[in-house]
């Protein structure tokens, strides 16, 4: 669904956006997210003129943006990012005269910190399928958990404060239901709950069209973007 509204939000943007560039880690764990990218952009009747990888531990994004930009792309797609290859990204990307859109299917990193790794000139257009922890249409449980970050760690909470509470939040339902913590129970039971929370909203279990097993939760996706300088967030219910 992130990518999908990625897609809408790039072209209710910016319609003259028809050529993508993909710029992403070289990291064979994000290799089926990219995957689904390419699948969803081939299903839009939308171009791939260029498709680079980079190592990580990578600084120096301009060689890479530099090649990327010959090839005259409307857009780039990032697929899987950290805050500080985001902003090298970004800011690369603009300093050499791109002014389309930039995004990414999973996130950039914490919208916050790369609002502000980002030159103030350069954030504009930038979209990614992540939350704005700290907006005002965040659920109860997420913002019961910003209060406690900012009690004990005296500093505004992050993305990277959900990924935990994330991953356990549907375990602990599942275990609940199972009301044992026996792992094979557990897991047959998981597979069964027609209904299961998430942090961002009502889920379901699933997968099963992706991976043959229902293992995967499936719920609301977390969407920010950055206009103008400007963080704007929702919770899309699919």
């Amino acid at each position: 669904l992130s990518i999908r509204r990625q897609r809408q939000m790039c072209i209710r943007d910016s319609p003259q956006v028809h050529k993508i560039a993909i710029v992403m880690p070289d990291d064979p764990g994000v290799y089926s997210m990219r995957d689904l990218v390419v699948k969803e952009i081939n299903k839009r009747n939308l171009e791939i003129v260029s498709r680079e990888f980079f190592k990580i531990g990578t600084q120096d994004f301009y060689p890479i943006l530099t090649k990327v930009l010959e090839k005259k792309p409307d857009a780039i797609e990032c697929v899987a990012s950290i805050v500080p290859w985001s902003a090298g990204i970004i800011n690369s990307a603009r300093e050499l005269g791109f002014s389309g859109p930039i995004y990414c299917a999973t996130p950039f990193g914490d919208i916050h910190q790369l609002n502000h790794m980002i030159k103030p000139e350069y954030a504009d257009d930038i979209f990614h399928g992540a939350p704005d922890v700290l907006g005002d249409d965040m659920t109860p449980i997420i913002k019961d958990l910003r209060k406690l970050i900012e009690k004990d760690l005296k500093k505004p909470m992050s993305m990277e404060n959900t990924l935990c509470l994330g991953a356990l939040y549907p375990l602990l339902q599942a275990i609940e239901e199972a009301d044992t913590f026996d792992t094979e129970v557990v897991a047959a039971t998981w597979e069964k709950m027609e209904h299961i929370d998430t942090i961002f909203g009502k889920g379901e279990m699933a997968g099963k069209e992706l991976a043959g097993i229902n293992h995967i939760v499936r719920g609301p996706v977390p969407y920010s973007q950055i206009m103008d300088g400007v963080i704007e967030g929702e919770i899309i219910e699919e």
